[in-house]
């Protein structure tokens, strides 16, 4: 290994991590978990349906070197002890938790005045009261551990500004998480404990082509494609790439910041 390549490795590694990365077995958050891996980490998958978690794990274990690793343990992110139970089970079995990537969401469109409270209720419970369970229980560990830690927490950029027609109760959520982070990075940063945001723009996943594949197209921004000034959707891959950068030694004086990953999507 060159001079270069053991400094790289040093600054963007994360062996002898341990991280947890929640909506890990599908779409962004497993791209995310199995870079990770890549990079020396020992990853917990977290994700609702448990076939789909120990399938994940399985696959991102088969391919880990080098000390890393991953095991799945299912959560449901909207549930408090669930949560407690997830944070609890990673500590047992790794001795620890240093990184938490929150990316378990959902993003079902509905016109605004056909919104029921109902999903109202279930998106902002996924997607913002996830993450503030989560971050609760990252934070009690790693204050517990004294070792300081990263969280980053995956929005969007419908946080910001509208993307798609009915996505009132989405971008809400992901304005939350926003906020979430910010508060996080400032009450904790004492702790050595870091807190930042990705805000994906389009980006190809299975859950977006099912949502591309069906009767009723979304409407919106986000469907032009002339929008995107770097002319394509995003790919899964550079999202995680983001996220490694916040979570790794690279980012160490970077904290309670909104880092947007959208191929210029907002500059329009």
């Amino acid at each position: 290994m060159t001079r270069l390549e053991a400094h790289l490795v040093k600054v963007f590694g994360l062996r002898g991590k341990t991280v947890v990365v929640t909506g890990g077995s599908s779409g962004i958050g497993k791209g995310i978990a199995r870079l990770f891996v890549t990079a020396g980490a020992k990853v917990v998958v977290a994700g609702s349906t448990a076939s789909k978690v120990a399938a994940a794990a399985a696959e991102l274990e088969a391919g880990a070197e080098d000390g890393a690793g991953c095991i799945g343990i299912p959560v449901d992110v909207t549930g408090e002890h669930s949560v407690i139970d997830l944070f609890d089970r990673t500590v047992a079995a790794l001795g620890g938790i240093d990184v938490l990537v929150n990316c378990a969401g959902i993003f079902p469109c509905a016109p605004f005045l056909e919104a029921s409270v109902e999903l109202w209720d279930r998106v902002h419970a996924v997607n913002t009261r996830g993450v503030f369970l989560c971050c609760r229980q990252a934070v009690k560990h790693m204050k517990a551990a004294g070792k300081g830690g990263a969280i980053v927490n995956v929005s969007s950029t419908s946080s910001q500004q509208t993307t798609i027609y009915g996505h009132a109760q989405y971008g809400s959520s992901k304005a939350g998480v926003n906020m979430l982070t910010k508060t996080i990075a400032l009450e904790f940063a004492g702790d050595q404990i870091r807190a930042n945001a990705v805000l994906p723009g389009g980006v190809m996943t299975e859950g977006s082509d099912v949502m591309l594949s069906g009767a009723n197209l979304p409407e919106g921004p986000c469907m032009n494609p002339d929008r995107f000034p770097l002319g394509r959707p995003g790919q899964v891959d550079e999202i995680a790439n983001a996220c490694l950068f916040l979570a790794s030694p690279a980012a160490s004086y970077v904290t309670g910041q909104l880092l947007t990953v959208d191929g210029g999507f907002c500059l329009g």
